[in-house]
């Protein structure tokens, strides 16, 4: 009994073991699967005879788990970081990119120093601002009670006052029956405003 090994695909490699299944099988041609799967009959030709001869996992990705190679040196990665704490730590990215460049002659992009700041934990990034939630009015409002808002028509804690021309509107409403002397009408929230 052979050895066996768990292989993990995505969809796109899974289309594509089956078009080169397809291809291997002689149920398609290699032109065809090409077209399908975006790429040249070569490298169709290609992925064939790595299926025939390492099976499914000839046609994973031979990059899978192998570091980049775009990657920082991992001697410079800690002598930029230690520089950073001793020198620069209260600085920005940018600002900390630059004296980098001029007193250390170390040429770094301001990203990169930025995800070396945020790795170290000299630097928080900036989140966006939380979304401005809008309270909720009750239905015991004044908006209810001069009939702006029929409480029948929405569910309950819908109502909620947009905008300042509304709210405008509301106020005057508001006074107008708590002037006339309509018994319940000078206890809202807006009466006398």
């Amino acid at each position: 009994m052979g050895l066996q090994s768990r292989v993990t695909f995505t969809m796109r490699n899974l289309d594509r073991l089956k078009c080169i299944q397809a291809v291997d099988d002689g149920d398609l041609k290699p032109g065809r699967a090409a077209e399908r799967l975006g790429l040249t009959t070569r490298q169709v030709r290609r992925l064939v005879r790595r299926y025939a001869q390492e099976g499914p996992i000839g046609l994973t990705s031979r990059r899978f788990d192998h570091p980049s190679n775009n990657q920082l040196d991992r001697s410079l990665r800690r002598w930029v970081i230690r520089i950073l704490h001793e020198q620069y730590a209260d600085f920005g990215p940018t600002l900390a990119a630059e004296k980098l460049r001029t007193r250390h002659k170390v040429v770094l992009a301001k990203e990169t120093v930025r995800q070396l700041q945020i790795a170290s934990g000299l630097w928080i990034p900036r989140k966006l601002p939380p979304p401005k939630v809008q309270q909720p009015q009750s239905f015991n409002t004044a908006s209810c009670r001069i009939g702006l808002v029929n409480p029948l028509s929405a569910p309950p804690k819908t109502v909620v006052l947009r905008t300042a021309r509304w709210r405008r509107r509301l106020r005057t409403a508001t006074h107008l029956f708590a002037r006339r002397g309509q018994p319940g009408r000078a206890d809202t929230p807006y009466a006398g405003a």
